[in-house]
């Protein structure tokens, strides 16, 4: 049960636009180690997102390492 002082404490401090702030946190993503990592970040700031597929597939595809979009190149 949240108390009133946890509510007080959530409404000051919590964010109050999770979609903006997810958009800026999206924007500046980018893949700086493993894939693996960067896939559980991305997946993370999508929760707060409402993106088609198309959009999710090219925000994803556009801050990978130029190497692994080298390597993609050759799967169907």
């Amino acid at each position: 049960m949240e108390t009133l002082r946890h509510a007080v404490f959530k409404e000051h401090f919590d964010d109050t636009d999770k979609h903006a702030t997810a958009l800026a946190k999206i924007k500046k993503l980018k893949q700086d180690g493993l894939a693996a990592n960067y896939v559980s970040r991305f997946h993370k700031i999508l929760a707060d997102l409402s993106f088609n597929e198309d959009s999710k597939i090219d925000h994803f595809y556009a801050r990978l390492k130029p190497r692994v979009k080298d390597a993609l190149i050759h799967f169907p």
